[in-house]
């Protein structure tokens, strides 16, 4: 009896510092988990006014590229326009539509990725203007800044507060498509093949740079 009454204790001694070993969760170790942008869904939207002809303004035309240009990099679904109209057929809205959908063909954009409504029940003030939209996803990066923690050895060796955050902040922010920071692009298959060539040539003894060109331009420096 004596001895199972001394093991009670000890179990209990054994189970305490065991739970004072638990150690914090990853966050204070791991700047991603810590510190990781989160990747949401959003619109980007762009608003255009037709042109006296019914065309294209030629100043939204950078505007449009740079929309075109977001849209191949990071678009989350097809572009949608919707342009106000005098009635479901209206000639004039259709044309509008057609310049812009054009705009975007011209930048390599297809028609089928291109989603076209007309809008009779807006206001007569907002006949004939397009509102341009297509999901897109945008990184939320987070503020890193002043910390109250010091950079001292602690107890469990954890990170000081600010580790890790401006890098996970730059990342994040020269993201072309933010998407690639939760998952991996489908393959292309071009890697495998590019490694395929050059293996084979190493091991053959080839030349396994590009070809030279017909007629490779040169820089030749000057004398004093």
């Amino acid at each position: 009896m004596a001895a199972s009454r001394l093991l009670i204790p000890s179990a209990l001694l054994l189970a305490a510092l065991l739970g004072a070993c638990n150690s914090p969760d990853l966050a204070s170790y791991d700047p991603h988990v810590k510190f990781g942008a989160d990747v949401v869904q959003k619109t980007a939207v762009l608003f255009l006014e037709p042109a006296a002809n019914g065309a294209v303004q030629s100043e939204d035309r950078a505007r449009l590229a740079e929309f075109g240009k977001d849209f191949r990099d990071r678009n989350a679904g097809p572009i949608g326009i919707a342009i106000g109209a005098t009635s479901a057929v209206d000639p004039a809205a259709v044309a509008f539509a057609g310049h812009i959908r054009d705009a975007f063909a011209a930048q390599g954009i297809p028609a089928a990725a291109v989603n076209v409504t007309l809008h009779p029940e807006w206001s007569s003030g907002a006949a004939h203007r397009a509102t341009v939209m297509f999901p897109i996803y945008v990184a939320e990066v987070p503020d890193c800044g002043m910390t109250n923690e010091y950079p001292e050895i602690n107890f469990y060796n954890q990170n000081m507060g600010n580790f890790g955050c401006a890098t996970e902040r730059n990342v994040a922010l020269m993201a072309v498509n933010p998407l690639d920071l939760e998952q991996m692009q489908p393959p292309s298959g071009r890697w495998g093949q590019r490694g395929y060539d050059v293996i084979t040539k190493y091991s053959t003894g080839e030349v396994i740079a590009s070809p030279i060109e017909a007629e490779p331009s040169s820089t030749t420096a000057g004398t004093q």
